[in-house]
């Protein structure tokens, strides 16, 4: 054997790759390339420079560390089993499916068409003080569930029947369409168009404030007992009539006049009593319209037979005095272009 030839074998060796006992190995010219079934990587893999896999599937049965950027320009990443860390940049152009704990440590950032599955848990930031930032249009097929304030500043749709589940405050800045229940266990403010196709339920003593528009497709039940009151301060508008079951109604709001001359308004009641023997003398009341709107009634009825009662409306008067202790009259009025006028007098 020629000592060129000793010389070249010695050569190889130290070139080739030692997969017994490793090493460190910085190819000057090309790129190491592995064809035919590819390579298995059973243990820990780490990549400590810049991580390109180019029209290819990548798949990870165990731990997997990125500690410097990695860049996905085609084909899938599969990371099938075990807790995943990415410590650095992670850039997916294509699909990543993690079926394990996902923890991003660092910007996670996916282009064009290309989507990211979780198939597991998945942690977005490592402490409270991190964000997490959606300015496009947000889909949960399955039941969401936030423990902290939550603020969607595009469009929500939730299409599981599993709902939102939210223990926090919700601002919606755009519009919200909930196919699935909704719990909320915080307040909500609404600034554009909800939607609730489903159930929705408020624990919490804040309530629901809706600054925009408000539809719903299903039954709507306020209270759950007849301690449950609901409170409306502005005006409400009805397209069909109103409806009672059980002992459902709307009273009327009754008050016993003064001996004396008053004035009364819808603030007050909208029906004056005056039982016999109220009235000292001759007495007025004058019918206010504070706080009246079109269409409202009022009813003053008397039992007291010894003096009149006069009830004055701007420049019209009524007058009546019941015809004995057990027989009442009484005068009822109806607001209509902004006075009250009188539609009904009784004097026996």
């Amino acid at each position: 054997m020629l000592p060129s030839e000793i010389d070249h074998m010695d050569t190889l060796g130290f070139q080739s790759i030692n997969g017994d006992l490793g090493g460190v190995w910085a190819p000057s010219d090309f790129p190491i390339t592995i064809g035919g079934h590819g390579l298995l990587v059973t243990g820990l893999l780490e990549i400590q420079g810049v991580g390109l896999l180019v029209q290819a599937t990548a798949q990870f049965q165990n731990t997997v560390q990125i500690l410097n950027t990695l860049t996905v320009t085609g084909g899938l990443v599969t990371a099938n089993a075990g807790a995943h860390i990415l410590g650095a940049p992670l850039t997916v152009d294509s699909a990543a499916a993690f079926n394990g704990i996902a923890d991003f440590e660092d910007d996670v950032t996916v282009h064009t068409s290309a989507f990211l599955l979780v198939g597991g848990s998945a942690q977005l930031g490592n402490d409270s003080s991190k964000t997490l930032d959606v300015e496009a249009t947000a889909t949960f097929n399955a039941p969401a569930t936030f423990n902290d304030t939550i603020d969607f500043f595009d469009a929500v749709v939730i299409h599981s029947a599993g709902g939102l589940i939210n223990a926090g405050p919700a601002t919606f800045n755009g519009s919200a369409d909930f196919n699935g229940s909704a719990n909320f266990d915080g307040s909500i403010v609404a600034n554009g168009t909800v939607d609730f196709w489903d159930g929705l339920t408020l624990h919490g003593s804040t309530g629901l404030i809706v600054n925009g528009d408000s539809v719903f497709n299903h039954a709507v039940t306020l209270g759950t007992n007849g301690s449950d009151a609901v409170d409306v301060p502005g005006t409400m508008n009805l397209h069909e009539p109103l409806t009672y079951s059980f002992s459902g109604r709307v009273p009327r709001r009754p008050l016993i006049g003064a001996g004396a001359n008053s004035t009364y308004g819808i603030p007050d009641a909208n029906e004056i009593h005056v039982p016999n023997g109220t009235l000292p003398a001759n007495t007025t009341y004058i019918l206010s319209t504070n706080g009246a709107k079109e269409g409202d009634e009022f009813v003053i009825s008397t039992l007291d037979n010894a003096h009149f009662l006069q009830v004055s409306v701007g420049a019209a008067t009524a007058t009546i005095r019941a015809g004995g202790a057990t027989i009442p009259s009484w005068c009822r009025f109806v607001l209509a272009g902004g006075i009250w006028r009188l539609v009904e007098l009784n004097t026996p």
